[in-house]
């Protein structure tokens, strides 16, 4: 083809009213590219911030396992005192019952021997004028007892006292019954 039939040839391309695509077509071709390359990084971004957020949620269990593990840790060290206190107790309990059963047994036959020294008196008031001498020793035994008497109700307050002045505990005892 010559020049001028070239030329003739796109002039009359013009000339039909055809639209070139090319351009069109390149433009969009372009366009569809930066897209995927835009489409590609926003996914690995994307990507990215859900591993961030994954070790977040993993470092945030971990350090709700550990604050429960410490948790646990601190009830368990509490319900081991508690026993170790109860068992402290329940020993207290058993020596204070212990010491209280011999004081009133102490008492009770000190109030027996009261009750004796009063009637050897009574009967020592009666024969009064039989015998003087048998009269002083028992007056001497009275006197002895008394003191003995005085003696065991001074430690039977000072028992109470003491038992009134100890710090109160109290125990947490299961019951074991039908």
């Amino acid at each position: 083809m010559t020049r001028t039939a070239l030329k003739h040839h796109r002039s009359r391309r013009q000339a039909d009213g055809g639209v070139s695509l090319f351009p069109f077509l390149a433009v969009l071709i372009c366009t569809m590219g930066a897209l995927i390359v835009l489409l590609v990084v926003l996914a690995r971004q994307a990507r990215l911030q859900a591993a961030q957020a994954s070790l977040a949620t993993v470092a945030k269990s971990a350090d709700k396992r550990e604050e429960l593990q410490i948790a646990l840790d601190d009830v368990q060290w509490r319900i081991e005192q508690l026993q170790y206190s109860r068992e402290a107790t329940e020993t207290q309990l058993a020596e204070a019952r212990l010491r209280l059963g011999h004081i009133e047994d102490h008492a009770r036959q000190l109030r027996e021997q009261i009750a004796q020294l009063q009637a050897a008196y009574r009967e020592l008031q009666t024969f009064d004028e039989q015998g003087g001498h048998r009269q002083d020793q028992l007056r001497a035994e009275i006197s002895q007892i008394e003191g003995q008497i005085a003696e065991a109700r001074a430690a039977v307050a000072d028992a109470e006292q003491a038992a009134a002045q100890r710090k109160q505990s109290y125990a947490i005892i299961p019951y074991k019954g039908p």
